[in-house]
Protein backbone atom coordinates (compact mmCIF):
# COMPACT_ATOMS: atom_id res chain seq x y z
CA UNK A 1 0.00 0.00 0.00
CA UNK A 2 2.81 2.39 0.72
CA UNK A 3 5.34 1.49 -1.97
CA UNK A 4 1.75 2.00 -4.20
CA UNK A 5 1.33 5.33 -2.58
CA UNK A 6 4.54 6.36 -3.74
CA UNK A 7 4.86 5.91 -6.76
CA UNK A 8 1.70 7.73 -7.42
CA UNK A 9 3.02 10.98 -5.96
CA UNK A 10 6.25 10.24 -7.98
CA UNK A 11 4.04 9.69 -10.89
CA UNK A 12 2.18 13.30 -10.14
CA UNK A 13 5.77 15.29 -9.66
CA UNK A 14 6.70 13.81 -12.66
CA UNK A 15 4.04 15.17 -14.59
CA UNK A 16 3.76 18.22 -12.96
CA UNK A 17 7.68 18.90 -13.56
CA UNK A 18 7.05 17.74 -17.81
CA UNK A 19 3.75 20.48 -17.30
CA UNK A 20 5.99 23.17 -15.82
CA UNK A 21 8.73 22.47 -18.12
CA UNK A 22 6.61 22.66 -21.16
CA UNK A 23 5.11 26.01 -19.61
CA UNK A 24 7.89 27.30 -19.15
CA UNK A 25 9.98 26.41 -22.72
CA UNK A 26 6.83 27.97 -24.17
CA UNK A 27 6.66 31.50 -21.78
CA UNK A 28 11.30 31.25 -23.00
CA UNK A 29 10.10 31.12 -26.33
CA UNK A 30 7.42 33.84 -26.23
CA UNK A 31 9.49 35.47 -23.99
CA UNK A 32 12.99 35.54 -26.63
CA UNK A 33 10.42 36.84 -29.78
CA UNK A 34 9.75 40.10 -27.53
CA UNK A 35 12.82 40.88 -26.76
CA UNK A 36 14.01 40.60 -30.22
CA UNK A 37 11.28 42.98 -31.54
CA UNK A 38 12.40 45.20 -28.66
CA UNK A 39 16.06 45.13 -29.95
CA UNK A 40 14.68 46.10 -33.79
CA UNK A 41 12.39 48.91 -32.14
CA UNK A 42 15.95 50.52 -30.41
CA UNK A 43 17.04 50.57 -33.80
CA UNK A 44 14.62 52.31 -34.84
CA UNK A 45 14.50 54.94 -31.92
CA UNK A 46 11.31 53.63 -31.16
CA UNK A 47 12.06 53.55 -27.18
CA UNK A 48 8.34 53.76 -26.08
CA UNK A 49 7.50 50.41 -28.39
CA UNK A 50 10.68 49.01 -27.45
CA UNK A 51 9.89 49.40 -23.22
CA UNK A 52 6.58 47.46 -24.04
CA UNK A 53 8.40 44.67 -25.56
CA UNK A 54 11.62 44.40 -22.82
CA UNK A 55 8.61 44.48 -20.32
CA UNK A 56 6.84 41.75 -21.38
CA UNK A 57 9.71 39.99 -22.40
CA UNK A 58 10.73 40.04 -18.39
CA UNK A 59 7.63 39.29 -17.40
CA UNK A 60 7.33 35.37 -19.53
CA UNK A 61 10.64 34.76 -18.73
CA UNK A 62 13.79 37.29 -16.82
CA UNK A 63 16.64 37.92 -18.17
CA UNK A 64 19.75 39.90 -17.51
CA UNK A 65 19.48 41.60 -20.74
CA UNK A 66 16.18 42.30 -20.62
CA UNK A 67 16.21 44.12 -17.35
CA UNK A 68 19.31 45.80 -18.85
CA UNK A 69 17.37 47.13 -22.04
CA UNK A 70 14.05 48.19 -20.52
CA UNK A 71 16.17 49.66 -18.31
CA UNK A 72 17.89 51.81 -21.13
CA UNK A 73 14.59 52.22 -22.99
CA UNK A 74 13.32 54.12 -19.64
CA UNK A 75 16.49 56.51 -19.72
CA UNK A 76 15.97 57.21 -23.12
CA UNK A 77 12.30 58.29 -22.44
CA UNK A 78 13.50 60.43 -19.32
CA UNK A 79 11.63 57.95 -17.11
CA UNK A 80 14.10 57.68 -14.50
CA UNK A 81 12.60 56.23 -11.67
CA UNK A 82 11.54 53.48 -13.77
CA UNK A 83 15.01 53.03 -15.03
CA UNK A 84 16.47 52.65 -11.41
CA UNK A 85 13.40 50.40 -10.42
CA UNK A 86 14.18 48.11 -13.26
CA UNK A 87 17.83 48.13 -12.36
CA UNK A 88 16.85 46.71 -8.92
CA UNK A 89 14.85 43.97 -10.50
CA UNK A 90 17.90 43.49 -12.03
CA UNK A 91 20.07 43.12 -9.32
CA UNK A 92 17.25 41.28 -7.11
CA UNK A 93 17.03 38.73 -9.70
CA UNK A 94 20.79 38.27 -10.91
CA UNK A 95 22.77 39.67 -8.40
CA UNK A 96 24.91 36.81 -7.57
CA UNK A 97 24.79 35.86 -10.80
CA UNK A 98 26.02 38.85 -12.47
CA UNK A 99 30.10 38.69 -13.55
CA UNK A 100 31.90 41.49 -12.65
CA UNK A 101 32.08 43.08 -16.09
CA UNK A 102 28.14 43.16 -16.47
CA UNK A 103 28.10 44.66 -12.65
CA UNK A 104 30.52 47.44 -13.52
CA UNK A 105 27.78 48.56 -16.13
CA UNK A 106 25.55 48.19 -13.90
CA UNK A 107 26.40 50.55 -11.44
CA UNK A 108 28.06 52.63 -13.65
CA UNK A 109 24.64 53.16 -15.42
CA UNK A 110 23.21 53.65 -11.63
CA UNK A 111 25.31 56.53 -11.07
CA UNK A 112 25.05 58.22 -14.07
CA UNK A 113 21.02 58.28 -13.55
CA UNK A 114 21.49 59.07 -9.79
CA UNK A 115 23.67 62.02 -10.83
CA UNK A 116 20.82 63.64 -13.36
CA UNK A 117 17.91 63.08 -10.92
CA UNK A 118 16.40 64.79 -8.03
CA UNK A 119 13.49 63.39 -5.29
CA UNK A 120 10.65 65.34 -4.50
CA UNK A 121 8.50 64.50 -1.95
CA UNK A 122 4.67 65.40 -1.82
CA UNK A 123 2.89 66.07 1.57
CA UNK A 124 -0.61 66.70 1.77
CA UNK A 125 -2.96 67.85 4.17
CA UNK A 126 -5.70 65.83 3.98
CA UNK A 127 -5.32 61.85 3.23
CA UNK A 128 -7.21 60.23 -0.08
CA UNK A 129 -6.40 63.08 -2.01
CA UNK A 130 -5.29 62.60 -5.88
CA UNK A 131 -2.15 63.79 -6.66
CA UNK A 132 -1.04 64.35 -10.30
CA UNK A 133 2.81 65.19 -11.56
CA UNK A 134 2.82 66.62 -15.05
CA UNK A 135 -0.36 65.86 -15.83
CA UNK A 136 -0.02 62.24 -14.76
CA UNK A 137 -1.53 60.70 -11.32
CA UNK A 138 1.51 59.40 -9.33
CA UNK A 139 -0.47 58.65 -6.29
CA UNK A 140 -2.58 58.92 -3.72
CA UNK A 141 -2.37 61.54 -0.05
CA UNK A 142 -0.15 59.90 2.17
CA UNK A 143 2.81 59.23 -0.60
CA UNK A 144 5.29 56.75 1.45
CA UNK A 145 8.20 57.53 -0.98
CA UNK A 146 9.55 60.91 -2.67
CA UNK A 147 9.31 60.94 -6.29
CA UNK A 148 12.57 60.25 -8.71
CA UNK A 149 12.26 63.04 -11.29
CA UNK A 150 14.18 64.75 -13.90
CA UNK A 151 15.15 68.49 -13.78
CA UNK A 152 13.56 71.42 -15.10
CA UNK A 153 9.76 72.92 -14.49
CA UNK A 154 7.20 70.29 -13.29
CA UNK A 155 3.68 71.02 -12.47
CA UNK A 156 1.78 69.32 -9.20
CA UNK A 157 -1.56 69.14 -8.58
CA UNK A 158 -3.62 67.63 -5.92
CA UNK A 159 -7.67 67.29 -6.14
CA UNK A 160 -10.08 65.81 -3.05
CA UNK A 161 -13.68 65.29 -3.41
CA UNK A 162 -15.59 68.63 -1.53
CA UNK A 163 -11.75 70.17 -1.89
CA UNK A 164 -10.74 73.10 -3.76
CA UNK A 165 -8.11 71.98 -6.31
CA UNK A 166 -4.63 73.35 -5.67
CA UNK A 167 -1.61 73.32 -8.24
CA UNK A 168 2.03 74.41 -7.87
CA UNK A 169 5.49 74.72 -9.96
CA UNK A 170 8.53 73.87 -8.33
CA UNK A 171 11.82 74.41 -10.48
CA UNK A 172 14.34 71.35 -9.77
CA UNK A 173 17.52 71.18 -10.84
CA UNK A 174 19.41 67.38 -10.05
CA UNK A 175 20.27 66.12 -6.88
CA UNK A 176 18.13 68.67 -5.64
CA UNK A 177 16.04 66.68 -2.35
CA UNK A 178 13.07 68.99 -1.90
CA UNK A 179 9.60 68.67 -1.08
CA UNK A 180 6.09 70.60 -1.86
CA UNK A 181 3.63 70.77 0.72
CA UNK A 182 -0.50 71.08 -0.04
CA UNK A 183 -2.89 72.79 2.23
CA UNK A 184 -6.43 71.84 0.99
CA UNK A 185 -9.18 74.42 1.36
CA UNK A 186 -13.26 73.15 1.42
CA UNK A 187 -14.61 74.33 -1.26
CA UNK A 188 -17.92 76.80 -0.71
CA UNK A 189 -21.24 74.92 -1.35
CA UNK A 190 -22.55 76.32 -3.86
CA UNK A 191 -26.26 77.77 -2.88
CA UNK A 192 -29.12 76.30 -5.11
CA UNK A 193 -32.40 79.30 -4.57
CA UNK A 194 -35.73 76.71 -5.25
CA UNK A 195 -38.16 78.09 -7.18
CA UNK A 196 -40.78 79.62 -5.89
CA UNK A 197 -44.33 78.65 -8.22
CA UNK A 198 -45.73 82.42 -6.64
CA UNK A 199 -42.86 84.38 -7.65
CA UNK A 200 -44.40 85.79 -10.62
CA UNK A 201 -47.19 87.60 -8.32
CA UNK A 202 -44.54 88.27 -5.69
CA UNK A 203 -42.97 91.87 -5.46
CA UNK A 204 -40.25 92.52 -7.94
CA UNK A 205 -36.61 92.18 -5.92
CA UNK A 206 -36.34 95.69 -5.01
CA UNK A 207 -33.65 97.46 -7.56
CA UNK A 208 -29.95 98.83 -6.81
CA UNK A 209 -30.97 102.39 -5.16
CA UNK A 210 -29.01 105.12 -7.09
CA UNK A 211 -27.28 107.73 -4.85
CA UNK A 212 -29.62 110.64 -3.69
CA UNK A 213 -29.55 113.61 -5.78
CA UNK A 214 -29.25 116.40 -3.57
CA UNK A 215 -32.50 118.37 -3.10
CA UNK A 216 -33.32 122.27 -3.41
CA UNK A 217 -31.32 122.63 -5.91
CA UNK A 218 -33.39 125.39 -7.61
CA UNK A 219 -33.97 126.91 -4.12
CA UNK A 220 -30.22 127.36 -3.50
CA UNK A 221 -29.98 128.74 -6.81
CA UNK A 222 -32.93 131.02 -7.00
CA UNK A 223 -31.72 132.46 -3.03
CA UNK A 224 -28.55 132.93 -4.06
CA UNK A 225 -29.65 135.24 -7.90
CA UNK A 226 -32.14 137.46 -5.27
CA UNK A 227 -28.67 138.10 -3.06
CA UNK A 228 -26.58 138.92 -5.45
CA UNK A 229 -29.05 140.58 -7.55
CA UNK A 230 -29.22 142.97 -3.95
CA UNK A 231 -25.71 143.24 -3.75
CA UNK A 232 -25.54 144.63 -6.70
CA UNK A 233 -28.11 147.09 -6.79
CA UNK A 234 -26.76 148.29 -3.53
CA UNK A 235 -23.63 148.92 -5.43
CA UNK A 236 -24.85 150.16 -8.44
CA UNK A 237 -27.21 152.39 -5.93
CA UNK A 238 -24.38 153.61 -4.05
CA UNK A 239 -22.72 154.49 -7.32
CA UNK A 240 -25.53 156.63 -8.13
CA UNK A 241 -25.96 158.87 -5.02
CA UNK A 242 -22.34 159.45 -5.31
CA UNK A 243 -22.97 160.91 -9.10
CA UNK A 244 -25.95 162.51 -8.58
CA UNK A 245 -24.13 164.51 -6.08
CA UNK A 246 -21.25 165.36 -8.50
CA UNK A 247 -24.34 166.48 -10.44
CA UNK A 248 -25.91 168.76 -8.22
CA UNK A 249 -22.54 170.57 -7.74
CA UNK A 250 -22.38 171.55 -10.90
CA UNK A 251 -25.77 172.46 -11.64
CA UNK A 252 -27.75 175.82 -10.23
CA UNK A 253 -31.08 174.56 -9.73
CA UNK A 254 -32.27 173.12 -12.97
CA UNK A 255 -30.00 174.49 -14.98
CA UNK A 256 -27.18 172.71 -15.97
CA UNK A 257 -24.09 173.18 -17.78
CA UNK A 258 -22.80 171.36 -20.75
CA UNK A 259 -20.13 169.45 -19.63
CA UNK A 260 -22.32 168.05 -16.81
CA UNK A 261 -24.61 166.19 -19.18
CA UNK A 262 -22.22 163.60 -19.13
CA UNK A 263 -22.48 162.52 -15.39
CA UNK A 264 -26.34 163.06 -15.82
CA UNK A 265 -26.29 160.28 -18.30
CA UNK A 266 -24.38 157.58 -16.32
CA UNK A 267 -26.60 158.48 -13.47
CA UNK A 268 -29.66 157.57 -15.30
CA UNK A 269 -27.95 154.53 -16.23
CA UNK A 270 -26.83 153.41 -12.97
CA UNK A 271 -30.50 153.66 -11.54
CA UNK A 272 -31.54 151.43 -14.48
CA UNK A 273 -29.22 149.27 -13.35
CA UNK A 274 -30.47 149.16 -9.75
CA UNK A 275 -33.95 149.33 -10.33
CA UNK A 276 -32.99 146.08 -12.85
CA UNK A 277 -30.70 144.37 -10.15
CA UNK A 278 -33.59 145.24 -7.64
CA UNK A 279 -36.44 143.37 -9.46
CA UNK A 280 -34.31 140.50 -9.90
CA UNK A 281 -33.58 140.28 -5.95
CA UNK A 282 -37.27 140.09 -5.41
CA UNK A 283 -38.03 137.96 -8.20
CA UNK A 284 -35.24 135.84 -6.65
CA UNK A 285 -36.43 135.87 -3.53
CA UNK A 286 -40.50 134.89 -4.15
CA UNK A 287 -38.99 131.89 -6.12
CA UNK A 288 -36.97 131.15 -3.28
CA UNK A 289 -40.06 130.99 -1.01
CA UNK A 290 -42.07 129.13 -4.05
CA UNK A 291 -39.62 126.52 -4.70
CA UNK A 292 -38.83 125.99 -0.81
CA UNK A 293 -42.20 124.62 -0.85
CA UNK A 294 -42.23 122.64 -3.94
CA UNK A 295 -38.84 121.70 -5.08
CA UNK A 296 -38.81 118.66 -2.44
CA UNK A 297 -41.98 117.40 -3.77
CA UNK A 298 -41.54 117.71 -7.34
CA UNK A 299 -37.53 117.40 -7.98
CA UNK A 300 -37.83 119.73 -10.13
CA UNK A 301 -34.29 119.81 -12.41
CA UNK A 302 -32.65 121.21 -15.32
CA UNK A 303 -35.19 120.19 -18.07
CA UNK A 304 -38.63 121.46 -16.09
CA UNK A 305 -37.33 124.61 -14.40
CA UNK A 306 -35.48 128.21 -15.72
CA UNK A 307 -34.86 131.34 -14.16
CA UNK A 308 -34.22 134.32 -16.52
CA UNK A 309 -33.49 137.88 -15.62
CA UNK A 310 -35.63 140.55 -17.89
CA UNK A 311 -35.32 144.66 -18.34
CA UNK A 312 -38.49 146.72 -18.24
CA UNK A 313 -39.50 150.22 -18.98
CA UNK A 314 -40.07 150.35 -15.37
CA UNK A 315 -37.26 148.70 -13.71
CA UNK A 316 -36.03 144.74 -13.97
CA UNK A 317 -37.65 141.54 -13.35
CA UNK A 318 -37.18 137.74 -13.87
CA UNK A 319 -39.12 134.95 -15.28
CA UNK A 320 -39.54 131.48 -13.52
CA UNK A 321 -40.41 128.91 -16.25
CA UNK A 322 -41.26 125.19 -14.85
CA UNK A 323 -44.01 122.25 -14.93
CA UNK A 324 -45.76 122.23 -11.51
Amino acid sequence: MIRRFIFVMISVALFMGAATSEAAGKNKAKAKKHFKAGVALIESDDFDSAAVEFEESVNLHPTKMGFFNLANCYKALHRYAEALATIKRLEGSFGKKLNAELRNVVNDFKEEIQNIVAELSIVVSHPGAKIVFDGEQVGISPMGKPLIIAPGVHSVTVTLNSFAPVTKKTRIVSGDITSLRFELVPEQESVITPIDSSASSSKPEKEEEEPEKPKRVWTWVALGLGVGSAIGAGVTGGLALGKAKDVEGMCDGNICPVEAQDPIDKVGSLNLATDILMGVAVVGVVATIILYFVEPDDELNESNVSVMPIALQSGGGAVIGGRF
